[in-house]
């Protein structure tokens, strides 16, 4: 999310933060220098988990999952699977 979209960035932070139902908001963005992740996290509370990765390879981990998808155990999952397309994308 870009500095100067400030509207955008309260409105969501304000729909989110006081959602008591929510247990945990995953960020999925390519962030080279850290500083998406860390605008983020400003706005929200510990509830937020920021993987730098592809979007495309969160779409390949959830189809590669069976069933219902478990998203209190989903970011080990998805920190493990982005961990192993690396090291196949690097013997490649």
């Amino acid at each position: 999310m870009p500095l100067t979209d400030n509207y955008i960035k309260y409105l969501l932070a304000s729909s989110l933060s006081d959602n008591q139902r929510l247990k945990r908001i995953s960020l999925i963005t390519k962030d080279s220098d850290g500083q998406t992740g860390t605008r983020y996290k400003s706005l929200f509370d510990s509830r937020l988990t920021v993987h730098n990765a592809d979007i495309l390879n969160f779409f390949e981990a959830i189809g590669k999952t069976r069933g219902e998808i478990d998203f209190d155990k989903f970011n080990d999952y998805f920190i493990n699977f982005t961990n192993q397309k690396n090291k196949e994308s690097e013997k490649a």
